[in-house]
């Protein structure tokens, strides 16, 4: 199956810096490794001036790229810079028949209601399952994950 690399190198909105720069520096070598036939690297579609606005824009881009490469009948492997992307991955490959086991540093089950730091990507598979940003969330053609039997641990947000 030819794949394509999708390259989104944001942190909260921001592009290249911290945890964004991480896909800028292993895009070249990753290309190469998984013999990528295409790399698309994912872009604001505008200057934004709050880091929520600008998740949800790269995360509707990001969903449409995933969905374009499935119905080519590619596999799409993606680079980001941040946890909340994984919400687009989800919208784009449709959430019928995935699942999804979460490995992280943090634990991204919070809401913006639970979050004691206020770091958006903490809230990232809380917005996978449907607890939170669900007008937000339905702005990236998305359904939500069936959460199933729920086991997690609170840890401290990164």
């Amino acid at each position: 199956m030819a794949g394509e690399l999708i390259v989104v190198p944001y942190v909260l909105g921001r592009e290249g810096i911290g945890m964004g720069a991480g896909p800028l520096g292993l895009q070249a070598d990753a290309a190469v490794v998984l013999k990528a036939v295409r790399v698309e690297r994912i872009a604001l579609s505008a200057p934004f001036t709050n880091e929520i606005g600008a998740c949800f824009d790269l995360n509707r881009q990001m969903a449409h790229a995933v969905a374009g490469e499935r119905e080519r009948g590619a596999l799409p492997v993606v680079m980001a810079g941040n946890c909340h992307t994984q919400q687009a991955v989800v919208a784009g490959l449709g959430a019928g028949d995935l699942a999804l086991v979460w490995f992280d540093c943090h634990a991204d089950f919070h809401t913006p209601e639970t979050t004691e730091s206020g770091f958006f990507d903490g809230t990232a598979l809380s917005m996978t399952v449907g607890d939170c940003w669900t007008a937000l969330s339905a702005t990236v053609t998305f359904s939500t994950l069936p959460s199933g039997r729920r086991t997690s641990t609170r840890f401290p947000e990164g």
